[in-house]
């Protein structure tokens, strides 16, 4: 297509719609003439309705094309494979308009029509996705993959919604045998890893998540889909070879960008200037990265150095007038020509996670000499061209330079200056929380909890006949009951003590925080950055220090004051260690030593650690 701008991404479009919107370019004078013609006059063939529908269709003006579609509908009425591939597109067009219920039983008709479409199914699906019936959903996407030959991103991301939905279903074996299967169909090296180390989750609330796009002509071995289905199992995964998955996983990333790169030449850099060599990037509207800003602003006032935003800029950074910016689109080719324009000598990337796909593939890079990441994400990037990872003293276990491919260096101090927090809260009776209970409250959805996370909340259960646990939900009813019923069929009656909590805005849950009388912090990947503002409110977090950074924010953080009461002193000690802290009440003792945590927020000590490391690197 040569005006490619012009359509919509025409991947997970009918297969007719997208042939004759590749071939409009070619046909751009009858198609002037055709939208001319009045429709209601007899003059009119198929193929020159179909032309003019499709194109509207592809442009993504909907309502223009129906009329089109609808006269089709009329004429092909006694030509059933004709009927059944315009019922077809008129179905699509009510996906693209959220109208899945229209859409759905539209759709089924051109099935029963037209049995050779094969597309069409992938659409089904999506409407059984909206309608929350997995099981259909299963059905369509199995015989949509059994049909569709074509290895691209629209196969990549049938698979993804497949085995996403064989876990709602808790069928993780077919799970696993999905994406051994696309591994192979598709030269997958992120599917390929999944179906090595699976483990069953069950999905978040946005259960079929799009792929990430990454902004590319070229898009080699699916970086989307396999970055999306990747840096889920990077967050949960706990076994001791992660790093080796991770660098055997990230080698044909780089070797994938660096040929996308090559198909697309960069812009000419400008003179250096000496006086900025180092450049830091990294999207800083995101929670995590969001950390590091009164850190940037610190070190921008002492040396010289480029910001690079992808995606909007903080608000804090434009008071800064005297800052050196560089607003860039959250693509890759926008941000590599940025980054090249400053011709860094030190290079670092603030965060590099599940939210930052396009900052990954970018990190693939040697876009400098030498290249950091400041740990938003506490995980290795396992990239060959990433040297130091930039962590710190009190997060890390003594044996963690194993767990990085990169140079680990421990920062002191910490990365905030403080933590905002609501100036008035809600009482416990704004809660209709029993009185007569202890109440044990998770601050985080199980959708981000590693699923060994609800033994541990059964046995607290089962050892405090008097305890009630609440969390947030999934905020899907279909998620909801899921993992109830999951609950249920494990560990019974347990099921009546454990609660998910309404949506609640922001101050709300931290009202909530305070009344509850014990925190818990999910094992494995626990609360990260949200820790410092949970920890300041005084209420207890149980917690337990995982031989990874991603499950030691809280046990960290509590070392520094000094407060070791609600640390587990193992795993399995986890819930008699939450009994025993609610059974003692430590609740005033860590609200005063909250109120004292200068230690909490040792910002100049963090700044100081990083500027003495830029000035070890750039010597």
């Amino acid at each position: 297509m040569s005006d490619r701008s012009t359509y919509q991404n025409l991947t997970f479009y009918p297969l007719k719609v997208q042939t004759l919107a590749e071939a409009a370019p070619q046909n751009q004078y009858q198609l002037e003439n055709l939208r001319q013609r009045n429709l209601d006059t007899p003059d009119w063939s198929l193929e020159q309705l179909w032309l003019v529908a499709a194109d509207y269709h592809a442009r993504g003006q909907l309502l223009m094309a129906l009329p089109y579609y609808h006269r089709l509908l009329e004429w092909s009425e006694h030509d059933r494979p004709v009927h059944g591939e315009a019922m077809g597109a008129v179905g699509h067009v009510m996906l693209l308009m959220n109208k899945p219920e229209d859409a759905r039983p539209t759709l089924e008709r051109a099935l029963s029509l037209a049995p050779g479409l094969v597309r069409e199914h992938f659409f089904l699906a999506r409407c059984y996705q909206y309608q929350q019936q997995d099981q259909r959903m299963a059905d369509s996407l199995e015989t949509f993959l059994a049909a569709y030959t074509p290895a691209d991103m629209l196969a990549a991301e049938a698979v993804s919604m497949l085995a996403q939905t064989y876990d709602r279903l808790n069928q993780p074996d077919k799970a696993r045998q999905t994406f051994a299967e696309a591994a192979a169909r598709l030269q997958s090296w992120g599917f390929a890893l999944q179906a090595q180390q699976y483990q069953p989750l069950l999905p978040s609330a946005h259960a079929a998540p799009d792929a990430t796009p990454l902004d590319l002509a070229q898009r080699p071995h699916f970086l989307g889909p396999e970055l999306q289905e990747w840096y889920p199992y990077r967050r949960m995964y706990s076994a001791q070879d992660l790093l080796l998955d991770l660098q055997a996983a990230a080698a044909p990333l780089q070797a994938a960008v660096a040929h996308s790169f090559k198909m697309h030449p960069s812009i000419q850099s400008g003179q250096q200037d000496p006086q900025r060599r180092i450049v830091i990037v990294g999207d800083f509207s995101l929670g995590e990265t969001s950390l590091y800003q009164d850190l940037v602003i610190e070190l921008a006032r002492r040396r010289g150095i480029t910001v690079i935003c992808a995606g909007g800029v903080p608000p804090l950074f434009r008071q800064e007038e005297w800052m050196s910016l560089y607003p860039c689109a959250n693509s890759l080719p926008h941000l590599r020509d940025a980054v090249l324009s400053q011709r860094p000598d030190l290079l670092i990337y603030a965060g590099l996670g599940p939210r930052s796909a396009q900052l990954y593939a970018l990190a693939s890079q040697q876009l400098a000499s030498t290249q950091a990441v400041l740990g938003a994400y506490p995980l290795s990037s396992g990239l060959e061209s990433m040297q130091y990872f930039l962590s710190y003293d009190w997060l890390e276990a003594p044996e963690a330079d194993a767990h990085y491919s990169e140079s680990l260096v421990r920062l002191a101090g910490m990365p905030l200056r403080n933590v905002d927090l609501p100036e008035y809260f809600h009482a416990r009776t704004d809660f209709n929380l029993p009185l007569d209970r202890r109440t044990y409250l998770c601050p985080v959805s199980p959708a981000v909890h590693h699923r060994d996370f609800a033994q541990v909340l059964a046995e607290l259960l089962t050892e405090d006949p008097d305890g009630q646990i609440l969390m947030p939900g999934y905020n899907s009813p279909l998620l909801d009951k899921a993992y109830f019923d999951a609950f249920r069929s494990q560990h019974g009656a347990l099921i009546e003590r454990l609660f998910f909590l309404p949506p609640l805005d922001e101050k709300g849950l931290l009202s909530l925080v305070r009344e509850a009388d014990v925190l818990l912090d999910p094992i494995h990947a626990g609360i990260t950055h949200p820790s410092w503002r949970l920890l300041k409110l005084g209420t207890p977090l149980v917690t337990w220090a995982a031989p990874w950074a991603r499950g030691r924010y809280a046990s960290g953080l509590y070392q520094q004051l000094g407060l070791s009461e609600s640390i587990a002193p193992e795993l399995s000690a986890y819930a008699s260690t939450a009994l025993d802290v609610a059974l003692a009440d430590h609740k005033a003792a860590y609200r005063e030593a909250a109120q004292h945590a200068s230690v909490l927020f040792a910002f100049e000590a963090c700044l100081d650690a990083l500027e003495a490391f830029i000035d070890r690197v750039l010597k």
